[in-house]
């Protein structure tokens, strides 16, 4: 669905943990409208979680791309906007995950990615736990 901003996108992400399901969620608005969730299998720490959530987030985001969209993504995990946008001292053992995000991200003609308070990402939030509780579920992960 097309949205009111015509050529910028706004992506909120947002991830929930717990020792063996992750989810993931994220909301689009401005030049698409669209919100997904979904649950990954696995431990893994929160910033892990919160990368998966930015990555897949962005990979359906170059699905629908439209050449000069402005793209901005925004996450509550502000470690996780240091290690993809940061310099080289600050990646540590995630430069193979940079370069994947990298990759991804370049294929905008124009992008960011943006710290912001969790109070700013409440249906990112919701959804997350909400894919969180759906993968608690799930009998074929036991």
């Amino acid at each position: 669905m097309v949205g009111p901003l015509g050529d910028s996108l706004i992506i909120t992400v947002d991830a929930a943990r717990d020792d063996f399901i992750v989810g993931i969620g994220y909301t689009f608005s401005g030049a698409i409208e669209l919100e997904n969730k979904k649950y990954i299998r696995g431990n893994h720490t929160s910033m892990v979680a919160e990368y998966y959530a930015l990555v897949e987030a962005a990979r359906l985001a170059t699905v629908h791309y439209q050449d000069s969209w402005e793209v901005t993504i925004y996450t509550d995990c502000e470690p996780l906007v240091s290690k993809m946008c940061g310099s080289e001292p600050t990646w540590g053992d995630w430069e193979d995950r940079r370069e994947g995000c990298m990759w991804m991200m370049n294929k905008f003609d124009s992008w960011d990615i943006l710290y912001r308070p969790r109070s700013n990402h409440g249906k990112a939030h919701r959804l997350a736990r909400e894919a969180l509780f759906e993968g608690r579920k799930d009998e074929n992960l036991l």
